[in-house]
């Protein structure tokens, strides 16, 4: 028996099956399918998550939006990436975007970035997933303020309104990778 190294056989050219045979394979790491939601909606909230050491929670923070997505086949690895623009009605506020799996309780991805005014920032969240099966899996969006007093505005809402014809939004880009 022959062994390579996890770096050779995880590289896009060589797969092993489950009895461990080894084969060469021109589709692992290949993109197999490709999802892009551009989501409009401006949304406020004043609702937080704990300022604390605990796993966001899916009743805590707000939902802003949720997207459905079914993998090609099971092990398939899906990569989730949100690009999210948000700003806050005054200075020193955390602001807390969380994604969520169907109905799990736990977050299974946290991004935040405390303010320093009340301007725009723009958040990134990358979530790598492994399908479990061909079934549909829904990915939950919910964002607030980590237990500061304030409002936390997403999309192109800013403490003064719309800005830019709703044209900054959120961005989730939803990946299926061929393991």
């Amino acid at each position: 028996t022959l062994t390579y190294p996890s770096s050779i056989v995880n590289n896009g050219f060589m797969k092993t099956d489950s009895s461990g045979n080894l084969s060469f394979s021109a589709s692992v790491g290949k993109v197999v399918q490709f999802s892009n939601t551009f989501v409009t909606t401006d949304a406020s909230t004043t609702n937080t998550f704990p300022d604390d050491d605990t796993i966001p929670q899916s009743d805590e923070g707000a939902e802003y939006t949720t997207v459905a997505f079914t993998p090609t086949e099971a092990g398939n690895k899906i990569v989730v990436h949100i690009n999210a623009q948000a700003a806050t009605s005054n200075a020193a506020i955390v602001v807390v975007i969380a994604l969520f799996k169907n109905s799990d309780a736990d977050a299974v991805k946290v991004a935040f970035e405390e303010t320093h005014g009340n301007g725009p920032i723009v958040m990134n969240l990358i979530h790598e997933d492994t399908a479990a099966d061909t079934s549909e899996i829904t990915y939950k969006l919910r964002y607030g303020s980590s237990g500061n007093t304030g409002t936390v505005y997403m999309g192109s809402q800013h403490p003064s309104g719309g800005r830019f014809g709703n044209t900054a939004g959120i961005s989730i880009h939803i990946t299926e990778y061929d393991a």
